[in-house]
């Protein structure tokens, strides 16, 4: 049976559905593992690609977490199929299935289950897609009372069978935003963030239930390819509940994506103001030299040479200005016509006293990280200072 409800609408406000899902977790003592690579395995599966070279290289690394899980996902597949092929109700299959994995974090559950589904997946995609002149599928298809799967792909069931990837790419999209959110730095984002806490608590429980509602009823598709049982009895309510279902995860990762984005700006402007306040201690302290504010202010790490000098054109490190007189020019790209002959007059000046060699001049431009203005008229503002016969440091840009 379906639940009837208005296509569109949204569930994350189901209270009595968030409790039901919510009681059976074990939040406290949730059990947590890096799925990841998991999760890459199973894409390739469920798109039926080659195992990627990503797929196989991270998950050998993993193979006592392999080891452990797979006794899970095993359980998992053999209650999702038996379920679907004895047309047991979607719901309570779900509710069963996410009493299976209870004790772990809900990306955890989430990855298991689509485990769980891509094993079965798996070989009918392989037995759909492989050579049919070749004996040995024949065989297989014998063994598995699989009789026709390449010609019922090849026929009218492809349509069917590409509207369910369509279904299972949403799925996957859902599951990443869910270790995504996951993922986030608890160190700049607590509970106490409204919008992280409601996502915790009540969306993403909505999210992992309507996903392992949608892979159970993508097993039950599968069970209809794989066993050629007549699908016309049942084909409108099961067209209409796809499409419902697909409507629904899309409104659960659209709803998903701004949260993490909500969070995501929440984190910067933590940053921001930890680093604002770090710069405001450095600035009330005294130092022997200037590489600790410098460093602050323009790269803190010594992995890259972080400043363009201007006369050279050549990459180098914050070490130049050790122990020196560093003028500042912090500014966006629109400078003021007289703007670069009073720098040229102030870099001048002070070659010609006590300071020499001992002053420079840095330019930190104000960008938007996503800007292309840098190439061109950031560019041309370096070129023209060079011009004038001095050539400030700079941050930010491409070498020309």
């Amino acid at each position: 049976m379906v639940m009837r409800r208005r296509p569109g609408r949204m569930f994350f406000r189901d209270t009595v559905l968030v409790n039901k899902i919510v009681d059976g977790h074990e939040h406290d003592q949730a059990i947590d593992y890096d799925v990841k690579s998991l999760l890459h395995l199973v894409e390739d599966i469920t798109k039926g690609y080659p195992v990627s070279s990503e797929g196989v290289s991270t998950l050998s690394g993993y193979n006592n977490m392999l080891e452990v899980l797979s006794y899970e996902i095993n359980k998992i597949s053999s209650e999702l199929f038996f379920k679907a092929l004895s047309g047991a109700d979607a719901h309570l299959t779900t509710l069963s299935i996410l009493k299976l994995v209870r004790t772990y974090k809900w990306d955890v559950k989430l990855v298991l289950t689509l485990a769980a589904f891509a094993l079965t997946y798996g070989k009918y995609w392989q037995l759909a897609h492989i050579d049919s002149s070749k004996q040995l599928p024949k065989s297989l298809e014998i063994l598995k009372q699989l009789p026709g799967v390449m010609e019922q792909y090849a026929g009218s069931s492809k349509p069917r069978f590409d509207a369910l990837n369509i279904l299972l790419e949403v799925i996957l999209d859902v599951t990443k935003c869910v270790i995504e959110f996951n993922d986030l730095p608890h160190s700049y984002i607590t509970p106490e963030v409204a919008d992280y806490s409601s996502t915790a608590s009540n969306d993403i429980p909505i999210a992992a239930y309507w996903s392992i509602r949608t892979i159970v009823f993508c097993a039950t598709k599968v069970t209809f390819f794989t066993t050629l049982r007549d699908e016309s009895v049942v084909s409108t309510t099961k067209t209409w509940e796809l499409s419902l279902l697909s409507l629904q995860l899309k409104n659960i990762l659209d709803h998903l994506r701004k949260q993490l984005d909500s969070c995501y700006r929440h984190i910067e402007k933590k940053k921001d103001d930890e680093a604002y306040g770090m710069l405001v201690e450095l600035f009330q302290r005294c130092h022997l030299d200037n590489m600790k504010i410098l460093r602050a202010l323009i790269y803190a790490k010594d992995d890259i040479l972080p400043l363009v000098d201007g006369s050279t054109k050549k990459w180098v490190s914050l070490d130049v200005l050790r122990r020196k007189t560093v003028l500042l020019l912090i500014s966006g790209l629109d400078f003021p016509p007289n703007a670069l002959s009073i720098l040229e007059q102030i870099y001048f000046d002070s070659r010609k006293e006590e300071l020499g060699t001992q002053f420079e001049i840095v330019w930190l431009p104000i960008v938007e990280q996503q800007s292309n203005e840098w190439n061109g008229k950031g560019m041309e503002i370096q070129e023209q200072a060079n011009s004038c016969g001095f050539g400030p440091l700079s941050r930010k840009g491409s070498m020309p």
